[in-house]
């Protein structure tokens, strides 16, 4: 995703908990950040401040590895602060950023998954629960932010290609690139 956009001419602002050197050489600018830690959050929200988005495209999700009853308290607090607490307070600060600005279009993208969506059949208790949440997030911040024309989309594709889960080659996940694809065609429509 960072290098379509790039290649399309927008400035990226990148966030992980570490980058690989294939994912620094695309990013534009990169912000290190454990998001699961109040440090990591606040040093995004401060970033949120000083720079003037157009776009935020919080694309993370972690899951119980070893299946939710075996996950450790932990673990689960980990799933929560990462699939829906961080993208919550982004989302905070989003609307309180375009409400002190002069209003015009932005845009802040949430990726959900299929699991969050009704009667999914996945069995990870807290990844469900999260993405079921980011769905109500969606919604409610969508109805928030209109007067100020913060647009907010949750996409719920199922698994996506990823180089960092080691599933890049799997045939039956989506293409990166086509999430790029939605996302083009959504930003281009009033």
């Amino acid at each position: 995703l960072l290098g379509a956009f790039g290649a399309d001419g927008h400035a990226v602002t990148a966030v992980a908990r570490r980058f690989d050197g294939s994912d620094a050489e695309q990013a534009g600018r990169i912000l290190t950040a454990d998001l699961t830690h109040e440090a990591g959050l606040a040093s995004v929200t401060a970033d949120m401040e000083r720079a003037d988005y157009d776009c935020i495209i919080y694309v993370a999700g972690i899951w119980e590895r070893q299946g939710f009853e075996r996950a450790s308290e932990q673990e689960v607090r980990g799933i929560v602060a990462t699939n829906i607490t961080a993208p919550l307070i982004i989302g905070q600060r989003l609307l309180a950023l375009c409400a002190a600005m002069p209003p015009r279009r932005r845009h802040y993208f949430l990726i959900g998954s299929t699991s969050g969506l009704d009667n999914s059949g996945s069995t990870s208790c807290a990844y469900v629960a999260s993405k079921f949440a980011l769905r109500g997030l969606t919604h409610s911040l969508r109805e928030q932010g209109r007067p100020l024309r913060l647009h907010v989309t949750c996409l719920s594709p199922g698994s996506i290609r990823s180089d960092q889960s080691g599933q890049s080659s799997h045939p039956a996940r989506i293409p990166p690139g086509d999430i790029y694809q939605l996302i083009r065609c959504i930003l281009s429509l009033d």
